[in-house]
């Protein structure tokens, strides 16, 4: 009887009638769609832009740091080579590694797979960016010389901010790169890839070795009883900075205008300032000057980007930066002998790229205009004898003036073309061929303003 069915088998019948009216509801629908009654609509165009990533697969690179990577690592001083510790066949000179010069902002010296520093090959977006006006410097570090100055290997600061990749290349490199025997960094530049976007960010680091002081940096000095941390805390010389403070600004602003055209602007700077006495200490209070003065360290980057797709297969790409640096010393023991070493400078480059039947070519120009100079000098330096006016150094000669302005300059002008072609597959084996080829012109000077007297 119908009232006496369990439980169990009334749910079942349920269940069915639920099943048989989803049944006849989908042949419903489903005569619906068969005899059009359903609208036509017509989409717009759908167009996915995307870019094509290029890589060398001929060449032996020791690594690469992507955008991510640079963004999730310590950024340190902001300089290429500080990213490179992860890498492997990359050494660090002994004046990077010290504990000492935490106020330093140079890009360190580097070296790949043996080779001297100031033998790799530094490309910025494709061209070298090299410091080839005495790169070791004939005084080696030293900023204090009558003539010479000190080198470095890159002759741009540039700021990772700015930079959508690195790579290292330390052995079987491709014959499209040249000017080298140690290995080759190749830095490129990010382009926009947001509608609309701004960025802004501040760091510090400070340290003060003063016992009790507050100090973001832990200082470990080696003290045996023979005043080595008094000695360090009245340092005269920027290879012991007892105390610094550094401020990192960085800021962006990006734009893809429509579909096809894009622009980016960056701003950064690094300013560190590292007081340090200019006297010894058993000297007297100098006449005419302060007995501890604060020396500088100061790194500018300006960039500027754009980028337009001519067709989704050919693209052009612009670009500027002027990236000057300024660091301030002083002469021991003299008055009046402050000045400024100058690096750093101005780039411009041009690119084309075209994504062709044949494989993918590049064209390029770029010019460049670095300096590594001493001014704001006084230009004759004088030594007086210890006497009432002339008192702040009385175990020896008194000191005035400095060695004069001095000006190095390179110019650099390039065009370079190079057409990748596609693969070419025999079996189990896979073949590129690259062809390209280069053409740069050098312009460098080396002058001094006035004539100096000792």
């Amino acid at each position: 009887m119908p009232n006496d069915l369990p439980e169990s088998s009334a749910q079942n019948t349920q269940n069915a009638t639920s099943a048989q009216g989803i049944q006849d509801t989908q042949d419903a629908e489903s005569q619906k769609l068969d005899s059009g009654d359903t609208e036509s609509k017509t989409l717009s165009k759908i167009t996915a832009i995307g870019a094509k990533e290029k890589e060398d697969k001929y060449n032996s690179a020791a690594g690469t740091i992507s955008r991510g990577m640079i963004e999730s690592n310590p950024s340190g001083n902001g300089d290429i080579t500080s990213l490179l510790r992860m890498l492997p066949n990359v050494q660090y000179d002994n004046a990077q590694l010290r504990s000492t010069t935490p106020g330093e902002i140079d890009p360190a010296n580097i070296s790949i797979s043996g080779g001297l520093f100031y033998q790799n090959n530094f490309q910025l977006d494709g061209f070298n960016m090299n410091n080839d006006l005495d790169p070791a410097g004939s005084n080696g570090s030293n900023p204090v010389a009558t003539t010479a100055l000190p080198g470095r290997s890159q002759g741009l600061n540039v700021d990772t901010s700015l930079l959508e990749s690195i790579k290292v290349q330390d052995s079987n490199v491709s014959a499209a790169y040249g000017g080298f025997t140690g290995g080759v960094v190749e830095a490129n530049t990010k382009r926009a890839t947001k509608k609309f976007g701004a960025k802004i960010s501040y760091q510090v680091t400070q340290g003060d070795a003063t016992p009790g002081a507050f100090s973001m940096t832990k200082y470990h000095i080696y003290d045996t009883g023979n005043q080595e941390l008094e000695n360090f805390l009245n340092s005269t010389s920027a290879g012991n900075q007892p105390n610094f403070i550094k401020h990192v600004i960085r800021s962006s602003l990006e734009s893809k205008i429509n579909d096809k055209a894009g622009i980016i602007a960056s701003f950064s700077t690094t300013q560190s300032f590292i007081p340090l006495n200019a006297y010894g200490t058993e000297q007297t209070e100098p006449v005419l000057d302060s007995y501890r003065k604060t020396q500088k360290r100061q790194s500018y980057n300006f960039f500027l980007k754009g980028n337009y797709d001519v067709t989704s297969d050919f693209r052009l790409e612009a670009s500027y930066a002027y990236m000057p640096q300024y660091n301030e010393y002083f002469i021991l023991n003299s008055i009046n002998s402050d000045f400024d070493l100058v690096s750093g400078g101005h780039q411009a480059t041009l690119k084309a790229l075209w994504d062709n039947a044949l494989g993918f070519l590049t064209a390029q120009t770029n010019f460049s205009m670095m300096d590594n100079s001493r001014r704001n000098s006084a230009t004759d330096y004088k030594s007086w004898l210890y006497s009432a006016e002339k008192n702040w150094n009385p175990n020896g000669n008194n000191g005035e003036g400095g060695y004069g302005n001095v000006d190095t300059r390179q110019i650099n002008f390039n065009l370079k073309i190079n057409q990748d072609f596609k693969p070419l597959t025999l079996g189990f084996w896979e073949n590129v061929f690259v062809a390209g080829g280069e053409v740069g012109y050098v312009n460098a000077k080396y002058e001094r303003y006035d004539d100096m007297m000792i």
